[in-house]
């Protein structure tokens, strides 16, 4: 090889094919800028109009409800008492045992009552003996008084003798009206201690199951300040009564012989069904919060709903026609990007519309709201029909974010980067 030829050689490698190695270079260089470019560009056209989720128009019933927990109790709930002290000395009715009005369910003893009894029958007998004996001497004493007038015409009694005799006679009179007092006082101690005797065997007052049990025998009652109770007799478990803790938000909206629904926790897959009966005046305040009972009555043929279960309970409220237009709620809270929509989009006159794609853009369509579930709401407006989807809200990536941020990009009108 010659010095001439030495510049064409670089290392053993021709100088022609250094240069095609770096067209292609270059060539690589350009293909790589504009891809860069096209996914720019691309990734502006993704922000500028991102991917919506959308819901269609339904035709439904939507039945608006109101949500309230609530306790499980008898129509009737009799608390049996006793108003006599004594000891327990025999049980006739036990947990769950049927009833009937009038029916011995506990004795007390009675020993202490029936000496009570025999006491105030002997007081009794004594006030009625010291009658006898107050009439007697108030007999003689009109007897003596009459002979001693009739001996007072002849002057054989004088007058100091004979007002004597009257006097005596008016306070064996008075005397006698104080005994028939003292036994009529004395017939009434009887009267009482006779029913306080009678009290100690205790009876049902109603027909009807035994809920709860609260002495064994043996065990002393002391009835000298408050009644003790002793049993409680449910009149029958079918119907029940659902009493329900409704807030002041959501009273207006409960009227009376509205169906209702609810379950209890015992039963989780069946469903009860009652109505309004009675939405109580009286409010109870707990902790600041405001709520009202309202008393809902429901069948209980299989006896499945026992005293005191809790009951989740659901009123209706209200509820649309059969065939009403409806949408989800996300479908009226979607509020999209100034550079999503096309000018300015109307409202109806109670603030609400829903939104509808239109090309690259977003068109407001302005609806009235009617009843709602807690997820589709009934609306109705111009230009909605069934089978039109509107904007329920933004997909999003699979990484749990709505979009990928670009951070060279300037904030958009609403002040956030897309």
């Amino acid at each position: 090889m010659s010095e001439e030829q030495a510049p064409y050689f670089s290392a053993g490698v021709p100088i022609e094919r250094i240069r095609t190695r770096s067209r292609w270079g270059w060539a690589l260089v350009a293909l790589a800028a504009g891809a860069t470019a096209a996914w720019l560009w691309g990734r502006e056209e993704r922000d500028a109009a991102p991917a919506f989720r959308m819901e269609r128009v339904e035709r439904g019933e939507v039945v608006a409800l109101v949500s309230a927990s609530g306790e499980v109790r008898p129509v009737t709930l009799v608390q049996v008492g006793s108003q006599v002290s004594g000891r327990v000395s025999s049980l006739e009715a036990d947990f769950n045992g049927h009833v009937a009005a009038g029916q011995v369910v506990c004795r007390l003893d009675p020993i202490a009552l029936q000496a009570e009894v025999a006491q105030d029958e002997a007081n009794l007998a004594r006030a009625q003996a010291r009658v006898r004996q107050v009439e007697a001497n108030l007999d003689l004493a009109r007897r003596e008084l009459a002979r001693s007038e009739a001996l007072s015409t002849d002057g054989l009694v004088t007058p100091s003798e004979l007002d004597r005799e009257r006097a005596a006679a008016a306070a064996l009179e008075a005397e006698c009206s104080v005994a028939l007092a003292e036994v009529a006082q004395s017939e009434a101690a009887l009267g009482v201690s006779r029913a306080n005797l009678d009290y100690a065997t205790i009876r049902s007052p109603v027909d009807g199951i035994v809920v709860s049990r609260n002495v064994d025998v043996g065990q002393t009652v002391a009835a000298s300040l408050s009644a003790p109770v002793l049993f409680e007799i449910a009149a029958g478990l079918d119907p029940v009564h659902v009493l329900a803790a409704v807030g002041e938000a959501d009273i207006g909206r409960i009227s009376l012989g509205k169906p209702v629904s609810f379950r209890v926790d015992a039963y989780p897959e069946a469903t009860f069904e009652g109505e309004v009966l009675q939405i109580r005046l009286a409010p109870k305040v707990e902790q600041g919060v405001v709520s009202y009972t309202v008393v809902v009555r429901s069948a209980n043929p299989e006896g499945k709903l026992l005293p005191g279960m809790t009951a989740n309970v659901s009123f209706e409220a209200g509820r649309s026609p059969p065939d009403a237009l409806r949408v989800p709620l996300a479908a009226l809270r979607f509020e999209p990007e100034e550079e999503w929509t096309r000018g300015v989009d109307p409202l109806s006159e109670d603030g609400r519309r829903v939104w509808v794609r239109e090309g690259g853009s977003l068109r407001a369509i302005p609806v009235a709201a009617g009843w709602s579930d807690g997820q589709r709401i009934e609306v109705s407006g111009e230009g909605l029909r069934e089978g039109l989807e509107v904007v329920v809200g933004i997909e999003e990536a699979e990484d749990g974010s709505a979009d990928l941020v670009n951070p060279f990009r300037p904030p958009s009108r609403s002040g956030r980067r897309r």
